[in-house]
């Protein structure tokens, strides 16, 4: 009872501090949001960003009827229509690891090297491609105007590298991989590159209802056959979105962008609802890479989910406050 009032009050504290820290910038943002999608969303936007668990149901449900107004009179490209004169002959299709750092490998942060390193090493057979600001127009072409606004810095990185994603799974298949993934149970590969559509579904209902995706899939390990319609679909409302607003309404707009051509086709429905893998934790790794080091411990904690999901914006340490090696230093030691 005690933990459970001190929990409270803790999560008390934390709410106050959230919304005197965002009170005021976000209500500097609601003009422009307000601008760019209407009242309702802005107002929609500024609640969420002074609650401490986010991004609830009437929030997601507010998004995403709005992209569903505002994506239901684009004009999806037929195959004919897209650049396949840009298609690389050096990639075979369906057979490729996707993968990217904008800066190239050598300015990778070292948990995005040891990421990097373990996915080329469970990927033997196939081709690992990393898209770099250097080479992606070997791959893929982007139109002019949406460059442009990536240039001008409209469009964050993020959502630049969203659009590379979708027409690189259209035009060459394969499976999308996050430099920040670990891949422990490297026969998921296999089974990947075996489906139209492929990617991991999230199992806890708590997490699911805060997801834009509804747990659907995870865009940050995601794959499938090339010229699966659902990819281009995806990349044209990616497209058009950009080309009518210049802030993205939620980081999270690739998920919404593939939830409304998913609700809006049936036989997406079917193909996507077969094939995803049930992952329980993909972030159980991230939690516990600045424990002390315990072998047994660490080497269950690696092999207890098929993907994991790390960041480089954590704060990672290779030793405790009490002068122990980490998980986060083994970790290196055995990947980089």
């Amino acid at each position: 009872m005690i933990n459970k009032i001190k929990l409270l009050f803790s999560l008390a504290g934390k709410q106050i501090i959230l919304v005197f820290k965002n009170l005021l910038p976000e209500l500097k943002i609601l003009p422009v949001n307000k601008k760019e999608f209407g009242w309702k969303v802005a107002i929609i936007k500024y609640i969420d960003s002074l609650l401490l668990f986010n991004k609830r149901r009437r929030y997601i449900s507010t998004i995403t009827d709005y992209m569903n107004n505002e994506l239901s009179g684009i004009y999806v490209p037929s195959e004919k229509d897209m650049p396949f004169d840009c298609v690389n002959p050096a990639i075979k299709p369906d057979s490729c690891i996707w993968m990217c750092w904008w800066q190239g490998e050598c300015n990778m942060p070292d948990v995005v090297k040891a990421c990097t390193n373990h996915t080329k090493s469970v990927s033997k057979s196939l081709q690992v491609v990393i898209i770099t600001k250097d080479n992606y127009r070997n791959y893929v072409k982007i139109p002019d105007d949406i460059v442009a606004k990536f240039e001008q810095g409209k469009i964050c990185i993020a959502h630049f590298s969203d659009m590379i994603r979708m027409q690189l799974l259209f035009l060459y298949g394969g499976l999308w991989v996050d430099a920040t993934c670990f891949i422990s149970d490297k026969s998921i590969i296999s089974r990947a590159l075996q489906c139209d559509f492929f990617s991991i579904r999230l199992s806890s209902k708590r997490i699911i209802s805060h997801e834009s995706s509804r747990g659907k899939w995870c865009t940050f390990f995601l794959g499938g056959k090339k010229g699966f319609q659902f990819f281009l679909c995806s990349y044209a409302a990616l497209e058009y979105y950009w080309r009518n607003h210049d802030i993205a309404i939620d980081y999270t707009l690739l998920d919404y962008s593939m939830y409304i051509g998913y609700i809006n086709n049936q036989n997406y429905q079917v193909i996507i609802d077969r094939e995803n893998e049930v992952c329980n934790d993909v972030w159980n790794l991230l939690v516990h890479m600045n424990d002390p080091y315990v072998e047994c411990q660490y080497n269950t904690l690696i092999n207890d989910e098929k993907v994991y999901k790390l960041s480089h914006r954590e704060k990672l340490l290779l030793k405790s406050p009490d002068g122990l090696q980490t998980n986060y230093y083994h970790f290196l030691e055995d990947n980089l």
